[in-house]
């Protein structure tokens, strides 16, 4: 029994990981990120202290005191089966390294884990937003 209690807990934690499930976790809360890193280099400072609040209509904005950049999102499903976040917010640094497919590895209620694997140079970058 303990064993089932386990195994269901995790599930629970995850069973958001669909499109229609990512979409509702980021439209529900506002975000702040917790992890951001580029071929395993940590570069969360660019990123502290912005929230971000994603809106049902596709557009995203990220602000801190009176700065904030805006850009878009799309929830959809990957060729092999899991849910991508594209995000995009046009030239605007430091967001501009947002600006890609990502691939959710752990949607829950406080949490969205996610990576994306460059085609050309094969790197991973990693992205955690936090319920805020």
């Amino acid at each position: 029994m303990c064993l089932f209690l386990m195994i269901s807990c995790t599930r629970d934690n995850n069973t958001v990981n669909t499109p229609q499930g990512l979409s509702a976790a980021l439209t529900q809360y506002q975000w702040t990120i917790l992890q951001f890193s580029e071929d395993g280099n940590d570069r969360l400072y660019l990123f502290g202290g912005y929230t971000f609040i994603f809106e049902n209509g596709g557009n995203v904005t990220a602000s801190k005191g009176g700065a904030s950049a805006i850009g878009t999102w799309n929830v959809y499903t990957e060729s092999g089966g899991g849910s991508k976040l594209f995000l995009d917010f046009g030239r605007v640094s430091p967001f501009d390294k947002l600006n890609e497919d990502w691939r959710a590895l752990e949607v829950s209620a406080g949490q969205i884990r996610l990576e994306h694997v460059s085609g050309g140079g094969g790197g991973t970058d990693l992205l955690t937003f936090r319920a805020k």
